[in-house]
């Protein structure tokens, strides 16, 4: 497909004259999620929420047929005629037939309209295609991965370095791709979003999907939120005082962690989580009085049982502080964990004045 070269001036002086506004562009971005194209080549719009799409084509003084019952799910189409698009298409020089048509070449042509253009087409595609609900909201997901790929341009360009792809299989195998957005990306939506809005109306907002995005973003400016940022931010410095604590220390527990790094509980478990999970610390005992090391143990009661038995072996006997002081445990889990071998038959209690102790049986 060739390129769309036209001076970003020209443009918007074209759009100008022939009245194209940012709420135009919102309307036909439509197109490309709940969007299709009829056999008369008329751009058909389908939504359970139709209304705010026919409140803002009445707002346009577009001209529309329906809105038409088109499945038994309730969902509502509306019928916009191709010549619509006529004048917009005329600007970059392309059939507006083909322009409704072909999302690739829809989707070159918005990249080339100025940001408020490329924000409403943004906010078409999250109202038809996303979700404001997740930790990372969805902007937009898709099977066709040159279309994705178009879109995710858009977001980039105007919040770079806020996305994230992830990708999803169907049970035929199909690939879905997603494009979410973390936390800055969240904050950076919604002011530009109120910026839109002051300028022209609630017809630039996220429509039915606002006041679930408005809850999102008021979790990502929480003090929650603030704290979580910031301890992944410095996550390099805590890591440091955990690997010099363990320098001379075999085990590191969580109320010694908490205590070093001075972090609430939920970030103390933040900061650890990421090191178990990235393989350079291994947790050790969990439950509240889980430990954490830089070597990997194995404390299966399988294979503590096999140290004990060992012991014995060697020793001909084991107390419970024996237990405590080679397993490294405390004196209830040194007892259960006697108790429990002893249950099935593999060693059993003596008890004399000096002390209990266990042998073979």
């Amino acid at each position: 497909m060739e390129s769309i070269t036209i001076n970003p001036t020209d443009i918007e002086n074209c759009l100008e004259d022939i009245g194209w506004t940012p709420l135009h562009t919102r309307l036909l971005a439509h197109r490309i999620g709940d969007g299709s194209v009829n056999h008369y080549g008329h751009f058909d719009y389908s939504n359970k929420h139709i209304n705010e799409f026919i409140d803002l084509a009445n707002f346009l003084r577009i001209k529309f047929w329906g809105p038409v019952i088109s499945d038994r799910y309730g969902t509502k189409k509306v019928i916009i005629p191709k010549k619509t698009f006529r004048d917009f298409a005329s600007v970059f020089r392309v059939n507006n037939e083909e322009l409704v048509k072909n999302p690739i070449l829809l989707l070159n042509v918005i990249a080339k309209l100025p940001e408020e253009h490329q924000l409403q087409a943004l906010l078409a595609f999250i109202v038809d295609d996303g979700s404001c609900t997740a930790w990372m909201p969805v902007i937009f997901e898709d099977r066709n991965k040159e279309v994705f790929d178009k879109v995710k341009d858009l977001w980039d360009n105007i919040f770079p370095l806020t996305s994230r792809i992830y990708i999803q299989e169907t049970k035929k195998g199909t690939k879905v791709y997603h494009l979410a957005t973390n936390r800055e990306g969240v904050i950076s939506l919604i002011l530009k979003i109120e910026e839109a809005v002051k300028k022209y109306g609630e017809f630039a907002s996220l429509w039915w999907k606002q006041n679930k995005f408005d809850k999102r973003y008021k979790i990502a400016i929480s003090e929650r939120a603030i704290d979580l940022r910031e301890t992944i931010k410095n996550n390099g410095h805590r890591n440091g005082i955990i690997f010099n604590y363990l320098k001379d220390k075999k085990y590191l527990t969580f109320t010694k962690a908490q205590k070093i790094l001075n972090l609430s509980v939920d970030r103390t478990r933040l900061v650890l989580f990421k090191l178990v999970n990235d393989g350079k610390l291994f947790l050790v005992d969990a439950g509240s009085k889980s430990r954490y090391s830089i070597t990997y143990e194995d404390v299966s009661f399988e294979n503590r049982t096999k140290l004990i038995i060992g012991f014995i072996k060697v020793n001909g006997k084991i107390y419970n502080r024996d237990c405590r002081e080679f397993l490294n445990l405390g004196s209830a889990q040194s007892y259960k964990i006697l108790k429990k071998i002893e249950l099935q038959g593999l060693i059993k209690q003596i008890n004399r004045r000096r002390g209990t102790y266990y042998t073979l049986t």
